[in-house]
């Protein structure tokens, strides 16, 4: 097999790779894409990774980001395909929202490159398996055989996807149909609101109980969810038992 450049999403996604690449027998280079793509602004780089750790702070996870342009991996990933445009990048991508906007965000970002573009695309009969990191080396390798060519207008339409997704305003991006499209920051509120009790209950187990309710395909996560119960926490819709204790040590009930 000639090498190539791996694309793919998450830091676990990427462990599993990486096996696949020195064991399995899929050379080349990986670029990880250690974001959440479904949330956040896409206009800016600096801005986004202000967003990350404003949440985090938020939550108060003391393990949050400390990039400074949440768009250095692709600015790296772009400058690799220019210096070989001979190796073809090769995007791995499941079923969820996360990595079809990881496709569409390797058409932007290499439209004016010359490097062919495959996808991989895992297989989609578990509906508990939605992402490349559900899947072992082994697996990966075997779905590496089935990998497609992006021809041109295929990359052009995921591109302008990407484009029109950074216009706009909205911070929260998911599947509508057949389509990703964005959504207002508000959108789960109504699920969290739902999910409170009269009684004390710890905040992660709201949390975990509206990720129960959402599609994995929409590739919600937990961080967006706390930032969530932050701001009703903030606006007064739900009561906590303590105000600036990390999320994980606080208990809510019904505003």
């Amino acid at each position: 097999m000639s090498a190539s450049l791996h694309l793919v999403y998450g830091r676990s996604a990427s462990g599993s790779l990486k096996v696949a690449c020195a064991g399995h027998g899929l050379p080349g280079q990986i670029f990880t894409v250690d974001d959440d793509l479904p949330h956040g602004p896409f206009n800016d780089g600096r801005a986004r990774a202000n967003y990350f750790r404003a949440l985090h702070q938020q939550v108060g996870d003391a393990g949050g980001r400390d990039d400074t342009d949440a768009f250095q991996c692709w600015r790296e990933l772009r400058e690799a395909a220019q210096e070989k445009p001979y190796q073809p990048v090769v995007i791995w991508g499941c079923i969820s929202a996360a990595e079809w906007l990881l496709v569409a965000g390797a058409c932007w970002w290499l439209r004016e490159c010359a490097a062919n573009l495959w996808q991989v695309c895992t297989p989609t009969a578990d509906p508990h398996r939605v992402a490349v990191a559900a899947f072992s080396p082994a697996e990966l390798t075997a779905c590496y055989e089935s990998r497609h060519e992006l021809k041109a207008p295929q990359r052009e339409r995921l591109a302008q996807a990407w484009a029109t997704l950074t216009a706009q305003s909205d911070l929260l991006r998911g599947w509508d149909g057949d389509q990703i499209k964005g959504f207002p920051a508000d959108h789960y509120d109504t699920l969290l609101l739902a999910a409170l009790v009269n009684d004390w209950q710890p905040a992660l187990q709201v949390i975990g109980r509206v990720l129960g309710q959402i599609s994995p395909e929409q590739g919600v996560s937990d961080l967006f969810l706390g930032g969530r119960l932050c701001e009703l926490i903030r606006r007064g819709k739900v009561t906590a038992d303590s105000i600036g204790k990390p999320l994980a040590r606080t208990r809510v009930r019904r505003g």
